[in-house]
């Protein structure tokens, strides 16, 4: 019994040193990791102390051509920029991406003490109407190469630009026939004054002859389907017989299966009554039919009496 009683001491005395030294253990490594807290509390201090790696310096790039550095920067310094790691460069870059012209902006720190911007600018081709807005104080509104909406405070001056209108969901599609167009139609001394889809995606052209003293402005239609086949159709008309004619074009209906229908009035004599011609293609010729003479006033009158109608849903 002795014996016994002896051994559950020592395993007593065993236990208690082993206690004894999980505590140090615990306790170094708390008072290490205590250490180590404090050190990286005076560290983020001293890095985020507002007089510590303070930005003082500021890099910006780009191609200033309807932007200027000194707005750029100005919106950069709206606000507080702090130091070189409490500066919010997402922030930074959300305000410059905010202003009209700004397509993108790259914001990156650069050691110790600079901000590096780089800005890209949109690039405005064509102006834009929007047929479903109401507000006519939109301000000035165009479409840059990438399709984008750009909408300006200020008018931009360039009087001789294509105008695009439709729906903003439209936009992208109207830039890309435009482009496809005014290429296309230049080869036939046409300028292409504006391209319009309606919400029905009904398509019309505005355009005018080159080489001009007064511009004459005329529409072309051509409805929703076949577009291409009616462009064709019409240059060929063009080329070959409406240049070189001395009246003045109104209209161009080219939503008929085989031919188009021409509003013109003679250029000598505004008084002049408004004529409507039929061009048909009749066993690979082109054939003029004449229709009657009408006023301005009566043009949509003598397309329904003269005319075989177009599909309803060529309309526009």
């Amino acid at each position: 019994m002795t014996s016994a009683r002896a051994l559950a001491n020592q395993e007593r005395k065993m236990q208690i040193k082993r206690l004894s030294r999980v505590a140090k253990t615990t306790l170094l490594s708390m008072a290490t990791l205590m250490t180590f807290a404090t050190v990286a509390l005076l560290i983020i201090d001293r890095l985020y102390r507002p007089g510590a790696f303070v930005i003082d310096q500021l890099k910006l790039t780009g191609q200033f051509t309807y932007l200027t550095p000194e707005a750029v920067q100005s919106v950069i310094h709206k606000e507080p920029l702090g130091n070189f790691f409490s500066i919010e460069l997402s922030q930074i870059k959300q305000r410059i991406e905010d202003m009209a012209w700004v397509k993108s902006a790259d914001v990156r720190r650069e050691w110790p003490h600079t901000l590096s911007v780089r800005v890209r600018e949109h690039r405005p081709v064509m102006r834009w109407k929007n047929i479903a807005s109401q507000d006519h104080h939109e301000g000035d509104q165009w479409v840059s190469l990438s399709g984008d909406l750009i909408r300006l405070e200020k008018p931009l001056q360039q009087h001789s630009a294509t105008t695009l209108k439709g729906i903003e969901h439209d936009a992208k599609q109207l830039l890309t026939k435009a482009l496809v167009w005014q290429k296309r139609l230049s080869s036939s001394k046409l300028t292409v004054h504006e391209v319009s889809l309606s919400a029905s995606q009904s398509w019309t052209l505005t355009l005018s002859k080159l080489g001009q003293e007064k511009q004459h402005k005329f529409e072309l239609l051509l409805g929703t389907e076949n577009t291409e086949k009616r462009l064709q159709r019409f240059q060929t008309l063009f080329d070959t017989r409406l240049y070189a004619m001395e009246s003045e074009l109104i209209k161009i209906d080219a939503r008929y299966p085989d031919g188009l229908a021409v509003q013109q009035i003679n250029s000598e004599s505004k008084a002049t009554p408004v004529s409507m011609r039929r061009h048909s293609v009749i066993d690979g010729a082109l054939v003029e039919t004449t229709l009657t003479g009408a006023t301005d006033e009566a043009d949509e009158s003598l397309l329904r009496t003269h005319l075989p109608q177009p599909p309803t849903a060529y309309a526009t």
